[in-house]
């Protein structure tokens, strides 16, 4: 079994988990920390203009769908596809010139960097690319997750944030409004977790050996320009807004069942 296919199945395990046990092991923390990380500042906002662009919106929603309705074989299951693009992207910022060896042209000179970006004529894939690119630049400060190991190895970083979010679509599309992440991002999830103060991960040890500090509620970390609204968990943004309510939208597509999509179901 190639390194591939164990880390596929590793994202896959254990099947109550929704893929949070993996995302927490990637980070050396817990569920419980790990929930509190997505929740925080740094990382929740740029997972609700994602939510807000990419699931909320049928078009690009129904992009996703395809890549997961394509199977083992297909853009979002095989680790050249989807993934890969991603990464490419974020490594290159978002930016054209780094891209384009690599793939076509972003259709937008704006880089992911650019709080202004107008996102609306940027492709679903770009989107996605930018989501990642943001969490792992907000979370690589001093005394963030990502500080000693973005210095190391950045790619392992977008991969981490990348997992992240397919994980979530995955298991949204699936599960709806019953999804661990859908709570987490939108919902009863987010707001018990703000409930509870400052959010604060336990230090810790990342897989290799980078230690995982403290992140807290106060914003102080991160340059995000979106706002949140802890009481009506609504979310604000200056951030190149794109509009969700389509004049005749086109319906959400059904997610087809692949080989271990019954792993990703469970909450």
């Amino acid at each position: 079994m190639d390194g591939d296919t164990i880390r596929r199945s590793l994202r896959l395990n254990p099947y109550d988990s929704n893929g949070r046990e993996y995302l927490a092991g990637l980070l050396g923390t817990g569920r419980v920390n790990l929930e509190s990380w997505i929740v925080s500042p740094t990382v929740r906002p740029h997972l609700a203009y994602w939510y807000r662009i990419c699931i909320s919106g049928s078009e690009r929603f129904n992009d996703a769908i395809k890549w997961i309705n394509s199977g083992d074989a297909g853009y979002y299951y095989n680790p050249a596809g989807l993934e890969e693009d991603l990464l490419l992207i974020c490594l290159g910022g978002g930016d054209d010139e780094a891209f384009k060896a690599n793939s076509e042209p972003m259709t937008s000179s704006k880089s992911f960097a650019e709080l202004n970006a107008k996102t609306k004529f940027w492709s679903t894939r770009e989107l996605w690319a930018r989501a990642a690119w943001r969490v792992v630049h907000d979370n690589r400060s001093e005394g963030q997750p990502f500080e000693k190991r973005f210095e190391e190895h950045p790619a392992a970083c977008y991969g981490v944030a990348i997992d992240l979010l397919c994980l979530a679509f995955h298991s949204i599309a699936f599960r709806g409004k019953a999804s661990a992440y859908e709570g987490l991002i939108n919902g009863e999830g987010m707001q018990k977790k703000g409930q509870e103060g400052g959010v604060r991960v336990e230090e810790s040890s990342l897989v290799d050996d980078n230690s995982f500090a403290s992140a807290t509620s106060d914003g102080t970390h991160g340059t995000t320009s979106m706002e949140i609204d802890e009481k009506s968990s609504n979310v604000s943004f200056s951030d190149g807004t794109e509009a969700t309510s389509e004049a005749n939208p086109s319906p959400k597509k059904e997610v087809g069942y692949g080989a271990g999509d019954v792993a990703m179901v469970a909450t």
